[in-house]
């Protein structure tokens, strides 16, 4: 065991098209759960908007958290199975919290977003523009926490010391970061696009290249000697 090197988004793209391809028969099922609830809230986010913000915040977290789960697994080398990300009640209020906290927040800042949009006034855009950057910022770091939250080693850390790690992180080298993240973007909106693609891989996908990315940057951080490795 060693204390992994510092990540780099390159390593991250390969370990995680390499976890894929070895456990693709558990990711792609927990993949298809989370777009089939992702389709449904999108239909009731036009039709029962309110219902459909109740699924964003209180039901959608909980599949997001088991794909997240299975690559935090995936990422240690531990033994895992599909049934690892439909072990809601194991992690339940961190997903939870988790939701609440990030899906509140992209409601509402995408609302304001809207209503900025909408309106004549410049001082509405700018409302508008300083929302758009916070929903960027709040991605950006939700990004790099979903994988501390359930990385196996740190279930029992505080939330707020994984999110100042996850900061941490990002922030080690903000430029790579930044790389990866607009490359997974790009990837994103490729598949949904494509949106087979979204339903069936692309978030099992994401979660991986950030538990490769994030896990072994925040153990380097910590000074761990762990099994993850990303050179």
């Amino acid at each position: 065991m060693e204390v992994p090197h510092a990540p780099k988004p390159r390593a991250a793209f390969s370990a995680a098209l390499n976890g894929f391809y070895y456990n693709s028969w558990r990711l792609v099922p927990a993949n298809v759960i989370w777009g089939a609830l992702a389709l449904l809230t999108l239909a009731l986010l036009q039709i029962a908007p309110l219902l459909g913000v109740i699924v964003v915040m209180l039901v959608l977290p909980f599949p997001t958290a088991g794909v997240f789960r299975l690559a935090a697994l995936i990422a240690r080398g531990e033994p895992n199975h599909f049934s690892d990300a439909l072990a809601w009640r194991s992690f339940a209020k961190r997903a939870l919290a988790a939701g609440l906290v990030v899906g509140g927040l992209t409601i509402v800042l995408g609302f304001n977003v809207v209503i900025g949009l909408s309106s004549p006034d410049p001082l509405s855009w700018a409302f508008a523009t300083a929302a758009f950057w916070g929903l960027i910022v709040l991605w950006l770091v939700a990004s790099a926490v979903w994988p501390l939250l359930f990385d196996p080693l740190r279930k029992d850390e505080p939330m707020t010391e994984l999110i100042r790690l996850a900061l941490t992180v990002i922030l080690v080298s903000p430029v790579r970061y930044l790389v990866l993240m607009f490359v997974l973007a790009v990837f994103l909106v490729i598949s949904t696009i494509l949106a087979a693609a979204i339903v069936t891989i692309s978030i099992a996908y994401f979660a991986l290249v950030m538990a490769f990315y994030a896990i072994p940057g925040a153990d380097r951080i910590e000074g761990r000697r762990t099994f993850v490795v990303s050179s």
